[in-house]
């Protein structure tokens, strides 16, 4: 591939803003999986600890789920396993590109609150570190994916490159949540109705599962909704950011455009006219001046 089509590659906005978000996820998922190599051992002892809590509170129902669905209703416990998978990477970035393409204003909030949540959520990942319900088959658990599944989360290439022990916040939900949030600025009913259902659909798939607790699907909602709020909150920061992203995408179209109509670049100046061809300019000037001084004098018809 030569330098040309690289510097347009370069100049594509679509592929600029990707590998931006891309590349930042890449060094979030990097440092949560240095985080995740500390040892597994605080992990479970959190794990215990929250579901005591749920126990105290009323909400530990994850076991009694999954239960009552394998032996009732094992379609449903197949296609969560499917939509764990499916229906959370690749929703976030279509939602993403037709932000992007139809409304840039909500796609930087979008961006923003993106960006924001993933530092929250580090931040969690690093404090509190926590096993997920499928890891602890004592407290009543059971691995769907695993059992009924391909076992994609327990494969050694894949624990190989993500963090095991980071189910508090569920970014599974917390994403679906701000899909919903998205969803629900829309004009079409349609969207919205897909939207309001998509992180009920979330939470429901995350406790059959086995991958997150209740109390995840809480911590979820709370680190995106904080993000969001923030980004709302100050709205000149995204202003400036679209304002910014405006301007570069309109000079990188107008250069885009320019050299697309004009192949063939002058590279010497205009040259000056002559005296001759001033002094016929100016009598040209004085003539229609004069003649549309007379037909303004001339009286009517």
């Amino acid at each position: 591939m030569n330098m040309t089509r690289l510097k347009k590659l370069a100049h594509n906005t679509w592929i600029r803003e990707g590998i931006l978000l891309l590349g930042l996820y890449w060094l979030y998922s990097g440092i949560r999986w240095f985080v995740a190599r500390s040892g597994p051992y605080e992990a479970f002892e959190n794990a215990f600890r929250v579901i005591q809590l749920e126990t105290q509170l009323g909400i530990f129902h994850e076991p009694a789920i999954q239960k009552w669905l394998i032996e009732n209703a094992m379609g449903v416990v197949r296609l969560a396993n499917n939509f764990y998978t499916v229906g959370y990477f690749p929703i976030l970035l279509v939602t993403g590109a037709l932000l992007y393409r139809f409304d840039r204003d909500r796609f930087h909030v979008f961006k923003l609150t993106f960006l924001l949540g993933l530092g929250f959520a580090l931040v969690c990942f690093s404090v509190f570190p926590l096993a997920p319900p499928r890891m602890v088959p004592e407290a009543g658990f059971i691995d769907t994916q695993e059992i009924f599944g391909d076992g994609f989360y327990n494969r050694k290439t894949t624990v190989s490159f993500y963090n095991p022990y980071a189910a508090m916040p569920s970014l599974h939900f917390g994403w679906s949540l701000l899909i919903a949030i998205m969803a629900w600025g829309s004009r079409r009913r349609v969207l919205q109705i897909m939207g309001a259902l998509y992180p009920c659909c979330m939470a429901l798939t995350i406790v059959i599962t086995g991958h997150h607790y209740i109390l995840d699907i809480v911590g979820g909602g709370i680190v995106v909704g904080l993000a969001y709020t923030l980004v709302k909150a100050f709205p000149r920061l995204t202003k400036e950011w679209t304002a910014y992203s405006g301007r570069v995408n309109s000079n990188v179209s107008y250069r885009q455009e320019s050299t697309r109509h004009q192949p063939f670049r002058r590279t010497d100046p205009k040259p000056s006219p002559s005296p001759g061809q001033l002094e016929h300019i100016k009598q040209h000037k004085r003539y229609t001046t004069l003649i549309a001084w007379l037909n303004s004098r001339r009286p009517p018809l």
